[in-house]
């Protein structure tokens, strides 16, 4: 008799062939068999209709606080993830000054950048380190129920090195690049994955400044690399960039590769419909620049990033509306009380679309066509019909009307979403595939 068997699952298996229906034994807490069982278990589950896959590997998180006081990483854990790599987009704690403002500058970029409440990581992180191997150590001994790796992030190595210089993004000098490369080499020669870097105009802080090392120039991108090869070609470089001028990004990143034995890893970044002949040039470069020796992986989502837009959120499509403005600091039960009231109904809807001048939050604030309700279950796919425009149309209303009403369904939880990035991202991921 098995420990566990886990019936009448469709079972994807990680080998790339086709997922199937049958069984699967535990015993002494590994796999015993898959398939067609001869035995039963001391403990049985029924998985029909539910998919039984390998433990998920996160390649892109942001859990370098929460990691070292939550042992699931939630809500990593309730997803099937079992391993999780952290210290993406130049962004980490580690290492960090031995000072509340030090400590409060790299919270203060974590929560701008990735909309990690600044709350949660001033109670949560203690700060009992201020090396990056003194970070690792940090986490390795605390309990966890998932796996976890680190990578040394540039924007906390560059404010540890020169101070407000680094978080200015002035220019390095050659003895700042000389000691940030050292402590990226001690990182990774502690256990650190990698080093990872931001080169997006998205990672913004709350002064509207770009993140620190957003322009840091090849001297620095190369100096500080140049330690990969100094270990072998042991340990990732890693980026996201907007790719502007994304054929000399992609130089030093293909001269990098080939001088240091390194594997770069970087977020094939695009954000609408018109980038896709600028990603298709990109692609070529990549499967051009690997035979030449480089080592390029591009990274992409199976499905677009969405920004969630809801009452409770950061940020909803009525969030610049002067009516509004008073109840963005309220309870959610104060809020939806408020909400519901048809004068306030009436005086936010009255307003003109306060247009930002900035082509991405006006999307956000006043683009119903490209906004669509989440749904339960999400619907990932929506058709031009299924947009807030479509459906405000086809019901005869203005759609900022057909908004708000949507968001007030399921006691004013129910979240709109806008998909961001990743315009045709399906075909995109079929396409690295094949690299």
């Amino acid at each position: 008799m098995y420990d566990l068997v886990i019936h009448n699952a469709t079972i994807v298996d990680g080998t790339g062939r086709p997922a199937f229906t049958g069984s699967l034994a535990v015993q002494g807490g590994r796999i015993a068999a898959i398939g067609e069982l001869g035995g039963g278990g001391a403990r049985e589950i029924d998985a029909q209709g539910k998919l039984l896959t390998p433990g998920w590997v996160d390649v892109h998180s942001h859990m370098d606080g929460q990691a070292t006081w939550d042992p699931l990483c939630s809500p990593a854990a309730n997803h099937g993830i079992t391993t999780l790599v952290m210290g993406n987009c130049g962004i980490g704690f580690a290492p960090c000054q031995p000072s509340d403002e030090a400590h409060d500058r790299l919270i203060a970029v974590v929560e701008d950048v990735e909309d990690i409440p600044g709350a949660a990581l001033h109670e949560g992180v203690k700060w009992d380190w201020e090396s990056f191997p003194e970070y690792l150590d940090a986490v390795e001994k605390f309990p966890r129920a998932i796996d976890v790796g680190a990578q040394v992030p540039h924007c906390a190595v560059r404010t540890y090195v020169m101070g407000e210089r680094g978080s200015n993004n002035e220019q390095a000098t050659p003895e700042d690049v000389a000691r940030m490369a050292g402590i990226v080499k001690e990182g990774i020669e502690v256990g650190a994955l990698g080093f990872t870097t931001s080169r997006t105009e998205l990672h913004t802080t709350r002064e509207g400044g770009a993140m620190p090392g957003t322009y840091a120039d090849e001297s620095e991108l190369l100096g500080i690399g140049s330690v990969i090869g100094e270990l072998g070609g042991k340990g990732i470089y890693g980026l996201v960039s907007d790719f502007k001028d994304w054929e000399k990004e992609m130089d030093w990143m293909k001269r990098l590769s080939i001088q240091n034995n390194c594997q770069i890893n970087f977020v094939l970044f695009f954000r609408e419909e018109g980038d896709w002949d600028r990603v298709q040039l990109q692609l070529d470069y990549v499967r051009w620049a690997n035979a030449d020796g480089a080592r390029l992986v591009p990274h992409v989502g199976a499905r677009p990033v969405n920004i969630l837009l809801s009452w409770d959120g950061t940020v909803n499509p009525f969030s610049f509306h002067t009516n509004y403005a008073p109840l963005s600091v309220m309870s959610h039960a104060e809020r939806l009380a408020e909400l519901r009231k048809p004068e306030v109904r009436a005086a936010i809807l009255a307003e003109p679309l306060p247009l930002m001048g900035d082509e991405f939050m006006d999307t956000i604030i006043g683009g119903y066509d490209k906004l669509y309700e989440l749904g339960n279950p999400p619907n990932y796919e929506p058709a031009p019909e299924d947009s807030i425009a479509a459906k405000a149309a086809g019901a005869g209303v203005p759609p900022q009307q057909y908004c708000y009403d949507l968001m007030m369904k399921s006691e004013g939880k129910n979240v709109v979403y806008f998909p961001c990035f990743g315009y045709g991202a399906n075909d995109l991921s079929r396409q690295v595939t094949l690299l």
